[in-house]
């Protein structure tokens, strides 16, 4: 998490830096959405939906990821190389977005 953190934070100050199609060229952008769907197949963000999650841990790398994507997002270069990456069709394809929270009257 602090990894992502970090790298959300370079990007944010130069933009414009080869960050981005550094992460891009040496797989780790490729890496970071297969790891999200990983996630899903998983079940650890689903894990997320219950009550009394076992561990937040999952949520808060999930979190990671996607502000660290948002902010790759948010550079010209960055949207195209998400999409190259087929970024869009990996979110889509997650399970745990047709899920709904299972609350409990307490």
């Amino acid at each position: 998490m602090l990894t992502l953190s970090c790298l959300d934070k370079l990007i944010e100050l130069d933009p414009h830096s080869s960050w981005v199609p550094f992460l891009s060229e040496r797989g780790y952008l490729k890496h970071l959405i297969d790891s999200l769907l990983n996630s899903d197949a998983n079940g650890q963000l689903e894990s997320m939906l219950f009550a009394t999650p076992e561990s937040l841990r999952p949520l808060y790398v999930y979190e990671s990821k996607m502000a660290l994507l948002c902010r790759i997002a948010s550079t010209r270069i960055g949207a195209e190389m998400l999409l190259e990456q087929k970024a869009l069709s990996v979110l889509a394809s997650m399970k745990v977005y047709d899920h709904h929270p299972i609350m409990h009257s307490g």
